[in-house]
């Protein structure tokens, strides 16, 4: 925890909306890395004053975009599901 409540609830979040729902679909969990990118992206578009907030382009060039968020869209494979009952 960081004292700011924003942030913790960023952080709470991102744990059970992110990381719970990929264990519960078999999924791996992601890195610190790429949870502390992915809250750095998703605060600079949460920015009170619009003149603040993130652009498209912001969004588009971040390291989360870059690392995770691209390569998962072209079918990543460290984001396939794992084989947890015997299925095919």
């Amino acid at each position: 925890m960081t004292g700011d409540s924003f942030q913790d609830s960023l952080g709470g979040r991102y744990n059970w909306f992110i990381n719970a729902a990929r264990r519960r679909s078999g999924i791996e969990e992601q890195e610190e890395k790429a949870k502390t990118a992915f809250l750095q992206m998703t605060r600079m578009m949460l920015r009170y004053l619009p003149s603040d907030r993130a652009t498209i382009q912001d969004d588009v060039e971040s390291e989360w975009m870059q690392k995770w968020g691209f390569p998962a869209k072209a079918g990543s494979a460290s984001l396939k599901p794992r084989r947890t009952h015997g299925g095919k």
